[in-house]
This record gives C-alpha cells, structure tokens and sequence, in this order.
C-alpha cells in the first residue's frame, strides 16, 4: 500500500487493503485481510474516516451527496 500525496495530505492508492473508490464496511476490510488495528491506524493517520458506524470511505472521497447516498446504503445492507 501507498499513500500519495496531494498537496500535503497523503492518499491511499488501489493497493490499500480498502476500497478507494467508495464507502465499506468494517466486515469487509477485515476479510480483505486488513487487521483492526491497521483500520484503527488509517483512521489516526487520516486515510479513511468513519461516517456512520461501521462504515468508511477513502479520505480522497468527497463529501457530498452522492457519497453520503451510498454511504447510507451500505449502512442499510449492514442492517439487513
């Protein structure tokens, strides 16, 4: 995994143990083979944020709608 920079804050690339390109869910870093412990150390480094319980996206993503959208229907498949 590698963090690329934009301007001063760094990135995650398609090599994080994460998805980049939309929200996820905990369950699934973690049988991506992300440990806790490294999804605990990208949220302190602000690579990925929580935005709802459970649910995280790539500090690259927007905030905005679209990306809150999805954020709530990821969260509504977690209540399933």
């Amino acid at each position: 995994m590698t963090a690329q920079p934009l301007g001063s804050l760094p990135l995650l690339d398609s090599s994080a143990p994460v998805p980049v390109d939309r929200p996820f869910l905990l369950a699934e870093a973690l049988r991506a083979g992300a440990s806790p412990h490294r999804v605990r150390m990208l949220e302190q480094h602000g690579l990925i944020r929580r935005v709802i319980k459970s649910v995280y996206v790539a500090a690259q993503l927007p905030d905005d709608l679209t990306t809150r959208a999805r954020e709530r229907f990821v969260n509504a498949q977690l209540n399933l």
